[in-house]
């Protein structure tokens, strides 16, 4: 036989390479089977709030917790409810983020079927049946809830709208603590104003990730366990450099600000916070505002409390909630403070409200007890919010 020509070695070279990489995604796809490790695609883009779960997409999710997600024709974490309300329905729509949705739990266990299964035994609500609407989305700001009540929330006529607030909710409101080309952002203008910013809607981040590719690529994650680590690999490395943008840590929010850039961020989302709660009193409805605990706050270890507030260089926990109570408040809306409940019960039961065994001892998000005790307090706020009005 005669010797093969340079062009039949580069296509030897090239089919041994290409077979190559065949068998090690073969048994790269196998072995993570195996292992039962996935990281499905729930997500995409917006075009109200910059990002919203596919619809009908579901699947495990892992990293904090364990809880399997099911979405709704619309994109949030719920069943469908017909946008007609039946007669008889009493309906909460819940505005969050990351602790509204609660990803790391079953959805039964989250604050929100809680608070609907409790309301059941409000009296102000004798005759009519409490029915929860998840509107939250992991990683939303104030901006993002206040453009999903305008633009799909209302859709349903709510009786009753219940946002809770997140610390991290601040940095997420300002454009220059990231995900700017990501999201809607609201600015202040030059008469204190505000407007709308939503060019993430042409920006090429946005559009690339409604671009024909991209959905190709995301339909054959939903085969690929490969595809998926990939993907989820680029997502962390994003959500780094995000978190490193914002420099979240907790101290300069929670005191008053230093930087510019804080109390502007502070600015930005008490306005749209009086905007919410004004719109919501306008349309002749109640709204319960609570503000989540911080797990630094309402950690049981007393050493570790002081150790948090000396590194942060922060005197105590309760400047944030406060300022958050205020606005809320003058705006109308009812309050609920969830820091000290949270801190009386974990040091007298000696318990995490906050942290799984797969992530951060007594930090993260709320835990199975948290979600209990926050659906408690949240159910009696709301119970005596609608007995209130109901006079």
């Amino acid at each position: 036989m005669s010797d093969p020509t340079p062009r039949n070695l580069w296509l030897i070279r090239l089919l041994a390479v290409g077979t190559s990489l065949t068998v090690t995604f073969v048994f790269a796809e196998i072995a993570l089977r195996i292992l039962g490790i996935s990281y499905p695609i729930l997500y995409e883009a917006h075009p109200v709030s910059g990002g919203a779960m596919r619809p009908f997409a579901k699947g495990w999710y892992h990293l904090e917790g364990h809880g399997f997600l099911e979405a709704n024709d619309i994109g949030f974490r719920d069943v469908v409810h017909p946008r007609e309300k039946p007669a008889g329905d009493y309906r909460i729509a819940f505005l969050g983020d990351s602790y509204t949705e609660a990803q790391q739990m079953a959805q039964e266990e989250t604050f929100r079927a809680q608070v609907v299964d409790k309301l059941s035994a409000c009296p102000a609500l004798a005759g009519r049946r409490p029915v929860g609407l998840n509107f939250a989305i992991s990683g939303h700001g104030t901006a993002q809830q206040y453009e999903i009540l305008r633009q799909i929330a209302w859709d349903y006529d709510p009786d009753f709208v219940l946002l809770t607030f997140v610390g991290n909710d601040l940095p997420n409101n300002h454009p220059a603590f990231g995900g700017s080309g990501d999201k809607p952002f609201y600015v202040l203008d030059d008469a204190g104003n505000l407007m709308l910013d939503d060019s993430f809607k042409t920006s090429p981040g946005f559009t690339s990730r409604n671009a024909p590719s991209t959905r190709f690529i995301r339909t054959l994650s939903d085969y690929s366990r490969v595809v998926q680590l990939v993907l989820e690999a680029r997502r962390v490395i994003r959500r780094v450099e995000i978190e490193t943008a914002q420099g979240t840590e907790e101290g300069q929010f929670n005191q008053s600000p230093v930087e510019p850039k804080v109390a502007e961020a502070w600015k930005l989302t008490e306005a749209i916070l009086d905007m919410l709660v004004r719109e919501v009193r306008g349309r002749g409805l109640e709204i319960l505002v609570s503000a989540a605990s911080s797990p630094h706050a309402v950690n049981p270890d007393a050493d570790a409390r002081r150790a948090y507030l000396e590194s942060a260089g922060m005197t105590h926990f309760d400047y944030q909630n406060k300022r958050i109570g205020a606005v809320a408040t003058r705006a109308g809306a009812h309050f609920i403070d969830l820091n000290p409940p949270f801190a009386d019960y974990a040091q007298t039961n000696d318990t995490c409200l906050h942290g799984f065994e797969n992530m951060l001892a007594c930090g993260g998000h709320w835990n199975q007890a948290g979600h209990r005790l926050a659906a408690e307090l949240m159910a009696k706020a709301t119970c005596r919010a609608i007995t209130e009005s109901s006079r």
